[in-house]
């Protein structure tokens, strides 16, 4: 945009330029020119300085996103890395915005398990996965127990293995996370973990989606 700016600027200034050389004389004409060539120069350095820089930004993100996608993809064979391809080109989707996607579903999960929402899981879950987590909430609850846990943070995220099965894509992955877990009674003792312990876990979901469906929205299929 901006170089599209100078780029204006620089039309007028000579448009404006040329509609007065007529006006004088041929040593005002000289000078006139000499400042137009001024002018111009500076625009034109301006417009290359602004140019090279967004030609290096480009460059910049380009390495950042081909970094990132050998981090999350390096433990991948051959076969893997092709389906992750055609997965994300049928999909229409970026490996970072899948990422992000599967990295909120992650969070949204865990609160939901603890928080003993239902209507989240069942959302985000396949029917199979979902009644197990049903099954585990309602025994919870029929002992007076309360599960809490609080992500602290997602410390690595990688893809282990990505398949496609008809029409569906099913994209395998690593979960390392920092995370304080425990179970209180019904009288708010703590029986099982503890409140000032940070562990460190690895979480292996596995994300599935029918290509050939317009729902954009990937399910998780199995849970480790």
């Amino acid at each position: 945009m901006d170089i599209l700016i100078l780029a204006i600027i620089a039309f007028v200034i000579i448009f404006r330029m040329k509609s007065q050389l007529g006006n004088v004389d041929e040593e005002e004409k000289a000078a006139v020119k000499k400042k137009l060539h001024q002018k111009m120069q500076q625009i034109q350095k301006e417009v290359m300085g602004q140019a090279h820089e967004a030609v290096k930004k480009v460059s910049e993100i380009k390495e950042k996103n081909e970094l990132v996608k050998n981090q999350l993809t390096a433990s991948l064979d051959d076969l893997s890395e092709e389906n992750l391809d055609k997965i994300l080109k049928k999909s229409n989707l970026t490996l970072d915005h899948f990422i992000t996607g599967a990295k909120s579903a992650f969070e949204m999960i865990l609160k939901a398990f603890s928080e003993n929402d239902l209507t989240i899981l069942k959302q985000l879950l396949s029917n199979k996965i979902y009644l197990g987590f049903e099954k585990s909430i309602q025994h919870r609850q029929n002992l007076g127990q309360k599960l809490v846990t609080n992500l602290i943070a997602i410390k690595n995220v990688e893809i282990s293995k990505v398949d496609i099965s008809g029409n569906d894509a099913i994209i395998k992955i690593n979960f390392t996370s920092k995370q304080i877990n425990y179970i209180k009674d019904q009288n708010g003792n703590v029986i099982d973990g503890s409140k000032e312990d940070i562990n460190e876990l690895t979480d292996v979901w596995t994300f599935k989606k029918d290509l050939t469906s317009e729902n954009p929205n990937w399910i998780i299929f199995s849970t480790n």
